[in-house]
């Protein structure tokens, strides 16, 4: 897709992202309901289950990110590659001993948990300029991007899309990423996530793709290395 057509959905999702914002909710849900929302029998909006497992709803916060995070390392038990992080020396040891309600307590403290947490668009980019387009999407400042953090015309592509999505999503007053407090805290739990079941690694369909038995050790090394960075930050942020 080229880049003026996808500015041109950027903006046509941003209408229908900013419209679903300003739904107003009745106020038991607005105020206090973690999870999806359904319809009665009576055709009224209600509290549901979400759409992406683990399904809620949840009673607070923590409890939320908590299963979010076990669901990942069950699902890390489930691949042939991670093997539950067993095998890798040290890697479940420390996973065991900050998986818990202290620990994301402490991760989510002074978050917003009344906005809209899934807009979050951009969690991947490219490599080379990659911690510039997350520092970006994170505090809602997009600069110009020099040639040579532009390693390829998709890592182009995809920094002006980030930057015109941020800006439909502001143009709209909708909220996005900036402007969620402490969005930092939950930009961590999301790489943390990701990081302890990361997708290429978690799919047997994916593993299969992997050429040799040496490639794949190399990528699993390289996802334990990643993930034990991400505990110690979590241990000395």
């Amino acid at each position: 897709m080229s880049l003026p057509v996808k500015l041109a959905v950027v903006e046509q999702v941003a209408d229908i992202l900013a419209g679903l914002q300003w739904i107003a909710l009745p106020e038991f849900l607005a105020t206090g309901h973690l999870g999806g929302l359904t319809f009665d029998g009576s055709g009224q909006v209600v509290g549901g289950q979400t759409s992406i497992p683990p399904p809620g709803p949840w009673e607070n916060y923590v409890d939320m990110w908590l299963l979010r995070l076990r669901r990942q390392l069950h699902n890390a038990g489930q691949s042939p590659a991670l093997k539950g992080w067993q095998e890798a020396a040290g890697v479940r040891a420390h996973i065991d001993s900050l998986i818990n309600a202290d620990t994301v307590g402490r991760l989510v403290q002074g978050v917003d948990a009344t906005q809209p947490m899934n807009n979050m668009l951009f969690r991947h980019g490219y490599q080379e300029a990659d911690e510039k387009l997350q520092a970006a999407v994170l505090s809602g400042r997009f600069g110009d991007l020099d040639d040579g953090e532009a390693p390829s015309p998709d890592a182009r592509t995809t920094w002006e899309a980030a930057k015109a999505w941020d800006g439909a999503l502001a143009t709209r007053d909708a909220v996005r990423p900036s402007s969620i407090q402490s969005i930092r805290q939950v930009h961590k739990l999301m790489t943390l996530e990701d990081a302890l079941c990361p997708s290429q690694l978690g799919s047997e369909v994916r593993i299969e793709r992997r050429q040799s038995p040496e490639k794949l050790a190399e990528a699993v090394k390289a996802a334990a290395d990643r993930l034990m960075t991400l505990l110690d930050g979590i241990v000395s942020p």
